[in-house]
């Protein structure tokens, strides 16, 4: 048991160093910033694109384009793609956890903006919408596979490298809009669903091998619940 635990933990700690290596390096600028009341965020990717969503003094809802900080100067200039120009976003203060703008045309004055923690906003994504229809599909995968391993008398321990197999299937770079997710977001959702893909496999190895030992013998042995079986008169 204590072996079949270190294969599933190994691959948790091996995703974890790959996803604090590149949260470390990212700017301080760089990032996902919410205001204070959640009416609006703020996302600044390092290949220097940006996307503004919420409650804005503009009639579009969201803009999306490329931003730059120049050296020396207390401004970020980002231009969207549905406006002509440069939009200038003055910076009053910016620290490692807030961050000041003033915009009168974009943000109808000055908003002050709170760094979400990098985990909670993978825990968001790892529970969206979209992230919960693909676990129900891989769910799909791992209920058949339990199947097979219980139809085909495998041994228990062979449930977990096929769930840590289905749940990095599961970290696909199809989910949100089409783009490569990064690497804590990739943690979160091995971390979130893989559990889940096992205690679905789980099931469908003790259901199917219960149904797969009475079908075979018969005149021996009976059902007792869901997961067992018993010796017919014992």
């Amino acid at each position: 048991m204590l072996r079949t635990l270190r294969l599933a933990v190994w691959p948790l700690v091996i995703a974890l160093m790959l996803a604090v290596v590149p949260a470390a390096a990212q700017g301080s600028v760089v990032g996902l910033w919410v205001s204070e009341d959640g009416a609006i965020m703020f996302h600044l990717s390092p290949d220097s694109t940006y996307e503004l969503t919420g409650t804005l003094a503009v009639e579009e809802p969201q803009l999306t384009g490329r931003y730059a900080v120049p050296e020396g100067a207390g401004e970020i200039i980002a231009r969207a793609n549905e406006r002509s120009g440069a939009i200038r976003f003055t910076i009053v203060e910016l620290g490692d956890e807030s961050l000041i703008l003033v915009s009168d045309a974009i943000l109808g004055g000055s908003v002050t903006f709170t760094r979400p923690s990098a985990v909670a906003v993978a825990i968001d994504r790892a529970l969206s919408g979209y992230a919960l229809f693909w676990l129900v599909i891989m769910i799909g995968g791992a209920v058949m596979t339990g199947q097979v391993l219980g139809r085909t008398w495998q041994p228990f321990w062979k449930t977990v490298p096929y769930s840590v197999l289905i749940g990095f299937a599961d970290v696909c770079p199809s989910l949100f809009d089409g783009r490569l997710i990064n690497n804590l977001d990739a943690v979160m959702l091995f971390v979130i669903h893989t559990p889940i893909l096992f205690l679905a496999m789980l099931v469908a190895y003790f259901t199917t091998r219960a149904s797969r030992m009475v079908s075979q013998y018969p005149w021996r042995y009976r059902r007792s619940g869901i997961f067992g079986w018993r010796e017919i008169g014992g």
